[in-house]
């Protein structure tokens, strides 16, 4: 059975973070959204259907998957960002045919190769909703809507993805220079990583920490935790329940509640609480956000242009791939940075940013593809990496589309 991966027409209600990436390729919990379908079904022929803008990028990490197809066979389509429960997907994957729906909003079905290429046809599932005669049926699987949900949502996502981790893999450590608290709720890739006197709580949630993370003396994490690859935790670091980090990460001061999507630093001191970063983002010491209003209100937050009641009172800051901070930089709650933002003043700043802005001394100047593209490619040469055509590409599409009202 061949597999289409989709994102839908609310890709961008996860603005900033999906500018620069498809909706399934958010991280929450361990996984980001599409390796963890890839789990659920391995060893099947997979393709994937995003935004135009974004077929090159995607093309080039997926070389062996198939990207916007133009002609597709009877297959099973899966919106990419629902957290599924084994029992619905397994319904959908092995059960009768019918429309499985969220709401307003097409979860999964299984198509004939005539009403899929129909519908591929007529726009695909990115700008058009599907008309099928399937019986509809209602699942339960989270769908989160907004950046938000998905930090809401860690807990759930770790609680599905421990069981791809051998959870008690330290009990017996001999150690007596670190402290360990419910080890059986606790996996450490390298052990001997951990510096003395690091303190890892998991009365909570389970703490997963992956290979070749050096964790600094004195450091603190209280799960439900997860820390990818190759991430480095500074010493006397406060790592609070809720947080997770991609690979190759640096993670410093306290962090609570917050998700890093891969190759981001906060290495230093300075709260960060109810965010979500993007990649290549990199906070100056002493960076702090809010993540709660003095009058304890719904936090409103600049969505894809809209203005967006959370109808939450703890939300921090979101930030786009390439985004930098000075200094003493302080944020306000619920502020969202498009990418390549490089804020250089310290006060307290405007609640949003466009894509490509220069905040200098209260002002917002646009931030040159030429000087972005000498800063990032330098940055990333440091990490052994380039920025290919395809990505140079994409982003001179989000420099020369940027929202400047």
């Amino acid at each position: 059975m061949h597999y289409y991966i989709f994102e839908d027409q609310y890709a961008l209600d996860f603005d900033p973070l999906t500018a620069t990436r498809p909706a399934f390729e958010l991280r929450c919990g361990a996984f980001t959204f599409l390796e963890r379908i890839q789990r659920q079904v391995p060893e099947r022929k997979i393709s994937l259907i995003v935004r135009e803008e974004l077929a090159g990028t995607v093309q080039e990490q997926y070389p062996r998957l198939e990207v916007n197809p133009k002609h597709v066979e009877e297959g099973i389509w899966l919106l990419g960002n629902v957290l599924w429960k084994a029992s619905e997907l397994d319904r959908l994957l092995n059960g009768s045919a019918r429309h499985y729906r969220k709401e307003s909003r097409t979860v999964g079905v299984k198509l004939g190769a005539q009403d899929g290429q129909a519908w591929v046809d007529q726009g695909g599932p990115v700008s058009t909703k599907l008309n099928c005669r399937l019986p509809v049926e209602m699942i339960t699987s989270p769908l989160p809507r907004y950046l938000w949900d998905l930090i809401q949502s860690t807990e759930t996502a770790l609680d599905y993805d421990c069981q791809s981790f051998n959870l008690g893999n330290v009990q017996e450590s001999r150690r007596n220079d670190i402290f360990l608290i419910n080890a059986d709720q606790i996996h450490i890739a390298n052990l001997d990583l951990l510096k003395p006197g690091v303190c890892i709580d998991a009365s909570l949630g389970p703490v997963i920490i992956e290979r070749n993370v050096v964790v600094g003396a004195g450091a603190s994490i209280a799960g439900p935790v997860y820390i990818g690859h190759d991430c480095q935790v500074s010493v006397n670091a406060n790592i609070r329940p809720g947080t997770v980090a991609g690979p190759v990460c640096n993670l410093g001061g306290e962090i609570k509640r917050s998700i890093f999507q891969a190759h981001t630093n906060k290495s230093h001191h300075g709260f960060l609480g109810d965010a979500y970063l993007g990649e290549w983002v990199n906070l100056g010491a002493g960076t702090n956000n809010s993540n709660l209003k003095n009058n304890y209100q719904p936090v409103t937050v600049l969505v894809n242009g809209q203005k967006v009641d959370s109808h939450m009172i703890h939300v921090g800051v979101f930030m786009g791939d390439h985004c930098k901070t000075a200094i003493g930089t302080n944020i306000n709650t619920g502020s969202s940075f498009g990418p390549v933002c490089n804020i250089t003043s310290p006060e307290i700043l405007a609640n949003s940013l466009p894509a490509f802005t220069f905040f200098l001394e209260g002002h917002q100047l646009e931030y040159k593809f030429d000087k972005f593209l000498e800063t990032v490619q330098m940055v990333m040469k440091r990490r052994n990496q380039q920025f290919s055509e395809a990505q140079i590409t994409l982003f001179k599409f989000l420099h020369a589309n940027r929202l400047t009202d």
